[in-house]
């Protein structure tokens, strides 16, 4: 009795301690560029029995109808967290489903599939600022929560320690700016 009592205990304080991160079971992601001429699908690793990496699928609005311009295999296995396309049709994707911060953060892709740049968190961030963002057992929290990164004429990505990302459409080069609340 006495030991099944401190296991109670044990459990409890270590439920309190450790946080873990919930996830959907992996789904096809999709989404399209601001002026609508691309969109973009990403079918998770394993959606057929042939395919052992995510495939993200491009397709260009052409006569008001979409017309697939490419397929190719993404990095982030099984799939991204999260996507955005240009409206030149540069497709980035975010994280890994399952685990926000790990691995690499954020890859850009052309138009015809080739990988352009990828970065790890600690290319975005110092020691420092790392720190500074949320942790749970699984993720690091970096991107601000509810807020999908968009393109105006490059890509913006609102962080969650108080600032944003502008990566520029085609380089995939950044420039962190410290002047926005996650939430504004």
């Amino acid at each position: 009795m006495r030991i099944f009592r401190i296991s109670i205990v044990v459990c409890l304080f270590a439920s309190t301690v450790v946080m873990g991160d919930s996830w959907r079971p992996v789904e096809v992601l999709g989404t399209s560029s601001n002026n609508g001429d691309y969109v973009a699908r990403v079918l998770p690793a394993r959606t057929y029995w042939w395919q052992r990496k995510p495939l993200a699928i491009i397709y260009k609005n052409i006569d008001e109808e979409y017309v697939q311009q490419e397929s190719f295999n993404i990095s982030a296995s099984p799939a991204p967290a999260e996507i955005a396309i240009s409206n030149n049709g540069y497709l980035y994707t975010f994280d890994r489903w399952g685990q926000l911060g790990g691995g690499d953060v954020v890859v850009a892709y052309s138009p015809l599939g080739k990988m352009i740049k990828k970065y790890k968190l600690e290319d975005l961030y110092t020691d420092d600022q790392i720190e500074k963002i949320f942790h749970t057992k699984s993720s690091t929290h970096w991107r601000c929560t509810g807020y999908k990164p968009w393109f105006n004429i490059d890509l913006i990505v609102q962080d969650s320690i108080g600032g944003y990302f502008v990566f520029k459409e085609k380089q995939a080069t950044f420039t962190y700016h410290n002047e926005s609340k996650c939430g504004d």
